[in-house]
């Protein structure tokens, strides 16, 4: 009789632990993002497109130069979630006060996104008055 409990026990743990792998929350999806670009001009056309950002309640809109993706947690990155054309930026309000920049200025922003969000964590940001090359 104690194997025939022990085999019921055994089976009921199992079944258990089953059940609560199958709903496990899945971790969120965590990507880097490199946005590179250079300050819109107003009234300016932008022939690779642009990427506003929302800075303290303030838009900032770049003329696309280049964006790169970096998965963090997972292989690769969430190909079905596109970037959106609009972030808020979010981090320390004295970094992003040095955001704010006059057109044509080129700005490298590196930011820490979930995909299907619009906020962008600031990491590090560059400002430089140099023309595109």
């Amino acid at each position: 009789m104690p194997i025939r409990r022990l085999v019921q026990i055994l089976s009921l743990v199992l079944a258990t632990a089953g059940i609560a792998i199958a709903h496990t929350k899945p971790r969120p999806v965590r990507e880097l993002v490199r946005i590179q670009g250079t300050v819109r001009e107003a009234g300016k056309e932008c022939a690779s497109g642009t990427i506003e950002l929302q800075i303290l309640r303030r838009s900032l809109t770049l003329c696309k130069g280049s964006v790169r993706r970096l998965a963090v947690a997972t292989d690769k990155v969430a190909e079905d979630q596109p970037l959106p054309e609009r972030f808020e930026l979010q981090g320390e309000r004295s970094e992003l006060v040095e955001l704010q920049a006059p057109a044509g200025t080129r700005v490298t922003i590196l930011g820490e996104w979930r995909p299907g969000r619009r906020d962008l964590f600031l990491i590090a940001a560059d400002r430089c008055p140099c023309p595109e090359e």
